[in-house]
């Protein structure tokens, strides 16, 4: 699981909704405005509900859903790590990590670089296709150090408390 699920999940349940109500809200203020100067023709107020409220629910819950599906591409560099996500290229070189460790899953594993900066995951899902002892043994060789998978602390993940 992805760090931003993880953070997903700590979330309080109310907070989504809230925000589709004070956009909701927004809205329809803004519409209230409109109403005040008598030339202007706008929509029924069922309608400018029903606008705002499929407005609201596409922004809280629709856009957050495609950024976190947008797909990004890896690259590994006899330098460093290649990623391109959202657009835009960053190259991590092998110096700044610490430590890797890889988890097993059905049809791909997850690669967990240690930057050595913050200390900060970087989880990179690799297809099978690749060679997990040579990707291992690349790494051993760019000097970073191998260690066996943890699962992160949701608080350090988050930063506050979880519940």
């Amino acid at each position: 699981m992805c760090k931003r699920a993880r953070e997903e999940k700590v979330r309080p349940i109310w907070q989504k909704p809230l925000a589709v109500l004070v956009i909701v809200a927004v809205f329809i203020g803004f519409q209230a405005l409109h109403r005040m100067v008598p030339d202007n023709e706008l929509p029924s107020l069922p309608a400018s509900f029903t606008l705002a409220i499929g407005l609201g629910v596409f922004l809280i819950y629709i856009v957050p859903w495609l950024w976190r599906n947008d797909s990004s591409i890896c690259r590994i560099l006899p330098h460093g790590m290649a990623r391109k996500s959202r657009g835009k290229w960053k190259v991590s070189h092998w110096s700044g990590y610490l430590s890797f460790s890889v988890k097993d899953f059905e049809a791909f594993y997850v690669l967990r670089l240690i930057s050595k900066k913050r200390r900060r995951p970087t989880e990179v899902a690799v297809t099978t296709d690749i060679d997990k002892t040579e990707l291992a043994e690349f790494l051993r060789s760019a000097g970073i150090i191998e260690e066996l998978w943890k699962e992160p602390d949701k608080k350090a993940l988050v930063g506050r408390k979880a519940n």
